[in-house]
Formats: C-alpha cells, structure tokens, sequence
C-alpha cells in the first residue's frame, strides 16, 4: 500500500459535538491522498464512537485511541506514526476550506521548503448559533526573510496555519514538549526556527479557528497561566530577533508583545480567578518584577492611555496601583 501525500494529525478530546465538522471537512478536500490520525486522548464523551464511525466508512481515517496526556503528547504520537510526506496538525473542534491541503502542498512544492504558512478566520461564535468571522493574512514572503519583517504573532504563534515536511520534523527530533500548555505552538515553533528551516508564507485563508463560548486555556486562569506567559515573553522576543534585523523595529516589537502579555495575563486573573486582592496585588507583583518584561519594555514607546499607564507603572513596579487599576477596571465593566 503505497503512503499518502498528507498525514493529517488531530488530536482529540471531548469534542463530541464539534468533531463531524472537522472530520468532515477534511473528507470534502479537493486533494484526496491523505491520512487522517485522529488521536483519541482518552476522551470522556462519545468522541471515539463519532470518529469510528467515520472510520468504518472510509479506510483514510484510522483512530488511535491513548490514555490522556495533554494536547502537546498527542500530538506527538500522531507525529510518530504519520506516514505522509507532508504533516498538518488539526484541532478537532477546527475546520478547513475545500482546497486547504491542494494549496499549501502546491505552495510548499514549488521550492521544496522545509513548511509553509497560510493565513486563517478566527470564528467567534456568539449567541443564537451567529458566527463573527475575523480574518488574519499573511504576508507573502519567504526565506531568506527581508531585514525590516515585522513579527506577527498571530501568523507565527499557531501550529495548525501550517504544512511541515514530515521528513524535517523527524530528523530535527522536532516534538511538542509535553505537559506544556497554553504556549506549546509557539514553543514548539521557536525550535523549528532554531534549525534554519526553508519556508514561506502565503496570502491564503484556508484554516478556521473556531472561538468556543466555553472556557479554554486561553481565556480562563489557572495556576499555570502566569508562569506560561512570561515564558512565552521570553520565547516570542527570541524570535522576533530571528525575525527582524531592523533594530528600531525590533525594539518597538518586543515591548509591544511584553506589555501586551502582561495586560493579557492581569486581565485573566482579575476576571477569571477567585483569589482575593491581596493574593491578586502579590501574582501583579510576579508578573511585573519578571527579568525579562523589564527588560523589554524599558525603552518601548507606545500610545493611547492604557498603553501608556500600563507601560510607566509597569517599568516602575507600581503593583499596587495596577491591581487597584485592574480591580476599579473590572467593576466599571460589570455595571
């Protein structure tokens, strides 16, 4: 039996619901020769029965079924068994256009790059069923990268926006780390960047990321959150020097996503902890002394007041008057 062209690996937990949109949306593909790894990580629902379903319907579709491990570990063991010469990670709560894996096999061939990237729709679902669709390209470029590029976190940050070669991944040892959440795509592409990998992106809108009206890692807090994001400060200013080798440009960059990941944290403890203010005003402090957030909004220029407010009490560890900030923010909201 000869290997397939695409090995589509989609992890999969409690996704009952949502899982015959993704599946299916793969099925209605105008590039046929694939395999679909649905990675079943321990699912609680009726999640493996909806994807075995498919499966005894259509030979490309095979279900792995594991003990849970997180997304990242997932991941990773679909990798291990992917046959394909090209490997796509899908979140099964996701979908793709028709002509998804027709274009980027076509874009990633036409120089042999090592991946490709695409741009993507963020669905927001809201209520009554109504979707609002926000639309995020994707500057064409492509390797060696133009001196002045600016870093796009939303194009860069995800896994599923792109098409690797089977074949770079597994002799770079490039695997998810496991029990990482929150930040593992951007962790992960941090060290495919470290290999000098040929790649380009395209001005194509071909993956749809679907924004739950459920609590996600993304918009909840947990004990791992704020550990999580000052790493990602870290991480994400390193690439940005891969990225960009215009210093002014670089500078302004990696304030922008330092300050920008502290409001985002404080935003999700003062809205979605159940800490007291106390407690809060001490993870304001943590967030505000890191090393590395100090470090890269020390000569950052920004407007707006918020921006600005947010950028002087930072750089001079005013954390009391944040968390009150913060506090008299979310009151203000609420009426």
């Amino acid at each position: 039996m000869s290997k397939p062209i695409i090995s589509i690996v989609m992890p999969t937990y409690n996704v009952e619901p949502y899982l015959p949109a993704a599946i299916e949306s793969v099925i209605a593909q105008t590039l046929g020769d694939w395999e679909l790894l649905v990675v079943d990580d321990g699912s609680t629902d009726a999640s493996n029965a909806v994807a075995q379903r498919y499966a005894a319907n259509d030979h490309r579709i095979k279900v792995l079924k594991k003990e849970n491990g997180g997304l990242s570990d997932a991941r990773n063991y679909g990798l291990e068994r992917a046959q394909g010469q090209f490997v796509h990670f899908f979140d099964s709560d996701d979908s793709i256009e028709h002509d998804f894996y027709e274009t980027l096999v076509a874009a990633i061939e036409q120089k042999n790059d090592d991946f490709v990237i695409c741009g993507f729709y963020k669905d927001h679902e809201q209520n009554e069923g109504e979707i609002w669709s926000e639309a995020f390209h994707c500057d064409e470029i492509r390797t060696p990268l133009p001196k002045n590029l600016s870093y796009n976190k939303n194009i860069y940050y995800y896994a599923w926006n792109k098409l690797y070669r089977t074949e770079f991944l597994k002799k770079n040892q490039l695997f998810f780390e496991k029990g990482l959440s929150v930040i593992e795509d951007v962790e992960f592409f941090s060290r495919v960047i470290d290999c000098s990998p040929s790649f380009r992106c395209i001005d194509y809108l071909g993956y749809r990321y679907q924004i739950r009206k459920r609590p996600t890692l993304g918009n909840e807090y947990s004990e791992q959150l704020i550990p999580s994001h000052l790493r990602s400060v870290s991480i994400q200013c390193s690439l940005l020097e891969k990225f960009c080798g215009d210093k002014e440009i670089l500078q302004h960059d990696q304030g922008d996503m330092a300050l920008s990941t502290v409001q985002w944290v404080l935003h999700c403890l003062f809205n979605y902890s159940n800490y007291g203010f106390f407690k809060k005003y001490n993870k304001v402090k943590e967030v505000i002394n890191d090393k590395n957030v100090q470090h890269y909004i020390r000569d950052y220029k920004t407007t707006g007041f918020v921006n600005g407010f947010m950028k002087v009490a930072t750089k001079n560890k005013w954390g009391l008057l944040i968390a009150i900030f913060y506090s008299l923010r979310k009151k203000l909201l609420r009426q």
